[in-house]
């Protein structure tokens, strides 16, 4: 547990910049985990039975001798977000993969799992039974790790929780907690979106697998962007916020960015921030709806068939969270296959690999300062103005599609990939300026500014998905890191055009 507890650090605490100085430190605690002894008994053994399960019409859970309302029917116990909680039906893209619920096998650990073939998301139900108790954990973490020879070259977890995705990494963690308080006998969903992995149809289960986790976490404060939330209770606790962090906590404060989900303006609601800043994150949730990408980085947004609106945006935001991390709870030792790959999954519906897209590494962003040379009235040389351009580096950016979703079950379209630089306190020449949760951005196919350079940040790449059965359209974006370059062009005076090395 002290290297699980490492390596969460090492993934959730830096950015996407400051994770490549930490790979010597990462590997180091991966070696260690791939040796344990519990993990290669578990992706020796048999994966769960997934038992058939009609979701969309049943009132009650199939059990021998418990009586558990479904999810989303009245009457049920669950904590789960306004936005998720009637999002469930198949003519929107979820299909079935795991389930232990059975009339005739009472399973230990409860729940059951749907994944959305139109937006690539996982999510987790979990009926909690009397695996937890208020009295000593105030909050639940969800969390999917990688296990088998092959967990660290997969980037099937790349897109989980974070705003700026690094395509040259490969992450073996995904975790989420989500705000509401721990209770017995109730529901609670865990959302993982999934990245797609061209090479997970040739794994078997021992190659690649992911294990299940939920586990307490008792939380005393949390500071969002400067603001004291304090407890995480009354409506923080009921709002659908999903704080993805690192859940290393040892009574010590610890920072955390790139790491709050939005669900929705429910959510943004209740967030205590400042007016400005909630209402540009806002903004972004409008944009998404109407498949348009402003003032977020990545996010998902679609329309269910009941016309009800579902969204998912990840913005960075300066988090402090304090608090203790308790022993796992539940599902402790779960080890799940992944859909389309050599191992059968039993009798879950969905049978193809999971995620939408990927890029195959990371695209290049050239930085161009400008040196506009200028003559003064008598025609002698003065100093230059100067100005920066970000552009992306054509061929550099590759854009991977899952063959069973594009075309098998859909079209793409209006596909745009926007360079995205950090704060717009310079002039800007060309460009939007933006407002993503704490960042100052500015976007654009180019950027250009001056007289000051910005820090690029990356890529984002925006899409609409049309599903074929006619439901509505899924809106993506993702905001990928970059590789950089750089180079000078000086510009005779006048205009016209001349580069020296």
């Amino acid at each position: 547990m002290k290297n699980v507890l490492k390596l969460f650090a090492l993934l959730f605490a830096f950015s996407c910049n400051d994770i490549a100085s930490t790979q010597d430190e990462i590997s180091e605690v991966i070696d260690k985990q791939r040796s344990d002894s519990d993990i290669n008994a578990r992706i020796n053994t048999t994966p769960i039975p997934t038992y058939p399960l009609s979701w969309e019409t049943i009132m009650d859970m199939p059990h021998p001798n418990l009586s558990i309302r479904a999810p989303w029917q009245v009457g049920a116990s669950a904590r789960i977000s306004n936005d998720a909680i009637h999002d469930y039906k198949n003519q929107d893209g979820w299909e079935l993969v795991y389930n232990t619920f059975s009339p005739t096998v009472a399973s230990s650990t409860l729940f059951f799992a749907l994944y959305n073939k139109y937006r690539g998301i996982l999510r987790v139900y979990y009926f909690s039974k009397n695996d937890v108790s208020s009295i000593y954990t105030d909050y639940l973490k969800g969390t999917l790790i990688l296990e088998g020879s092959s967990n660290t070259s997969s980037p099937i977890l790349n897109f989980v929780s974070t705003s700026v995705v690094d395509a040259s990494n490969k992450n073996i963690f995904g975790a989420v907690i989500i705000p509401f308080r721990s209770s017995t006998n109730t529901w609670f969903a865990f959302d993982f979106e999934l990245a797609y992995d061209p090479n997970m149809a040739s794994k078997t289960f021992s190659e690649l697998a992911a294990r299940l986790n939920i586990e307490g976490v008792n939380i005393t404060s949390v500071n969002l962007n400067g603001t004291i939330d304090g407890e995480l209770s009354g409506q923080v606790a009921s709002s659908g916020l999903s704080l993805s962090v690192s859940p290393n906590f040892s009574g010590n404060t610890t920072n955390y960015v790139n790491s709050t989900i939005i669900n929705g303006n429910s959510d943004a609601d209740k967030l205590k921030i400042g007016t400005i800043l909630k209402n540009g994150i806002k903004s972004g949730l409008t944009s998404g709806l109407a498949g348009l990408a402003s003032n977020f980085l990545s996010g998902i947004f679609s329309k269910t068939t009941s016309n009800a609106s579902v969204s998912k945006m990840t913005v960075d935001m300066n988090q402090t969270l304090t608090g203790t991390f308790t022993d796992e709870l539940g599902i402790v030792a779960f080890s799940l296959p992944f859909t389309g790959n050599l191992s059968p999954i039993g009798n879950g519906s969905h049978p193809d690999v999971q995620g939408i897209f990927n890029l195959t590494g990371l695209p290049t962003i050239k930085v161009i300062k400008i040196h506009q040379r200028r003559l003064d009235s008598s025609g002698a040389e003065i100093e230059p103005l100067i100005s920066y351009q970000y552009e992306l580096v054509p061929g550099t950016l590759n854009v991977i599609w899952n063959p069973s979703v594009v075309p098998s079950l859909g079209s793409v379209s209006n596909q745009k990939n926007e360079v995205v630089v950090l704060d717009h306190a310079s002039i800007t020449y060309n460009g939007v300026n933006e407002t993503s949760g704490s960042l100052q951005v500015t976007t654009g196919n180019y950027v250009k500014v001056g007289p000051e350079p910005l820090t690029p940040i990356g890529i984002r790449v925006s899409f609409k998905f049309s599903p074929s059965n006619g439901s509505n359209f899924v809106f993506n974006a993702k905001t990928f890191a970059a590789n950089i370059i750089s180079e000078d062009l000086y510009l005779p005076p006048g205009g016209g055009g001349g580069e020296d090395s």
